[in-house]
């Protein structure tokens, strides 16, 4: 008896009785316009991020570097750390010289430093720190449109 329902069930189940779809299917419209920008270029050592209101801007082009952190979050910052992800995934730390916490409404500078033999074409992706918290990695800084702006 089991058997007899379970093969009931199975054959309602194969779909056969669906109705067959007519005419051309018709395209889905985008929601979003898009257009093609052509090639997208990115400013050499320059790095962003920004979330809940703490923007941070890297200039680092291999060897030292400056952090800049404006944080308008309302709460106060760990003090800032970076490290890379090399294309060989190894994570190198930076050295960030007289980190200290960045108290909310103010906008601080450090320099930082990575290992020598670290160069920027070495580097795959740079990843910020307060304190011990992982706040993700910064973004490439793409080189600004003359031509947009006219």
């Amino acid at each position: 008896m089991l058997l007899i329902a379970l093969a009931v069930a199975a054959a309602a189940c194969t779909g056969g009785d669906d109705p067959e779809p007519s005419g051309d299917p018709q395209p889905t419209p985008s929601e979003l316009p898009t257009r093609d920008t052509g090639r997208v270029e990115f400013e050499r050592g320059a790095f962003i991020y920004q979330f809940q209101n703490v923007t941070a801007e890297l200039r680092w082009d291999g060897g030292e570097g400056e952090l800049t952190v404006d944080n308008r979050s309302g709460k106060e910052l760990g003090a800032p750390g970076l490290y890379a992800v090399t294309d060989s995934q190894q994570e190198i730390d930076a050295e960030v010289l007289e980190g200290a916490p960045i108290p909310t409404g103010s906008s601080t500078s450090f320099t930082v430093r990575f290992p020598d033999d670290l160069g920027y074409d070495e580097m795959g992706l740079l990843v910020l720190l307060f304190g011990d918290q992982n706040w993700g990695a910064f973004a490439p800084v793409p080189v600004e449109d003359e031509s947009a702006e006219q």
